[in-house]
C-alpha cells in the first residue's frame, strides 16, 4: 500500500501542482501546501541569483523550512497514532 501510494503521489504531484498554480492567484496561502514545497528543484535557480516570481513560488529557504515543519508535524502525528496501538507481535 505504501509503494502504491508513493508512486501515485510521484506521478500525481505534477498534476496537483498545476491545479494549485491556478488557485494561488485567488488563494495565496496555497503556495504553502506540501506539494508546492516538494518542488525544491524549481527553487534552486534562486540560489544562483535568478529572480523568481515571489507571488507564485517560495524561495529555497522557505521551501526547506516548510518541509521541516511538515516533517515534524508528520512525525508527531504518526507517533500519536502508533502510541495508541499495540504493534508488538507478542
Amino acid at each position: 500500500m505504501a509503494v502504491g501510494l508513493g508512486v501515485g503521489v510521484l506521478f500525481g504531484s505534477s498534476l496537483i501542482n498545476s491545479f494549485m498554480a491556478m488557485g494561488i492567484s485567488k488563494y495565496p496561502w496555497l503556495k504553502w501546501n506540501l506539494f508546492n514545497t516538494l518542488n525544491i528543484r524549481e527553487t534552486l535557480p534562486q540560489l544562483a541569483g535568478v529572480k523568481l516570481d515571489p507571488y507564485f513560488t517560495l524561495d529555497f529557504w522557505q521551501s526547506l523550512g516548510a518541509l521541516g515543519v511538515y516533517a515534524v508535524l508528520f512525525y508527531f502525528f504518526a507517533n500519536w497514532i502508533f502510541s495508541a496501538r499495540d504493534v508488538a507481535l507478542s
